[in-house]
């Protein structure tokens, strides 16, 4: 089996323009390259901006990039303060990580 890689869930603060209804709750694994190329997912709509996705949902989310849960691993979650620079208060935001494996071999080169 390959080593884990750590997935990670967050939701942005807004649409980077300062509107918070642009806010989305995003899964992504980062990977060996530019952040453009990192499996990612999306859960769109404003519906879904203040409801943290639930776990089967991103286990749903990882296999739909390829990837799933490493044996034993747990969420861990933490608590950040969102920046000042996007033209709006400061907001408190919510990050989870797992350690995940690829699917198949192919996925993890």
């Amino acid at each position: 089996m390959s080593a884990p890689f750590t997935a990670q869930v967050s939701r942005s603060c807004c649409d980077g323009n300062g509107s918070t209804t642009g806010a989305h709750w995003k899964l992504y694994v980062p990977t060996l390259g530019p952040v453009s190329t990192w499996p990612t997912y999306r859960w769109e709509g404003q519906h879904r901006r203040h409801v943290i996705p639930s776990p089967a949902e991103r286990e749903q989310a990882l296999a739909e990039l390829g990837y799933q849960v490493a044996p034993g691993a747990e969420w861990r979650w933490i608590e950040d303060e969102g920046p000042d620079y996007h033209g709006h208060a400061p907001q408190v935001l919510l990050i989870g990580a797992i350690d995940v494996t690829p699917l198949t071999e192919a996925a993890a080169s």
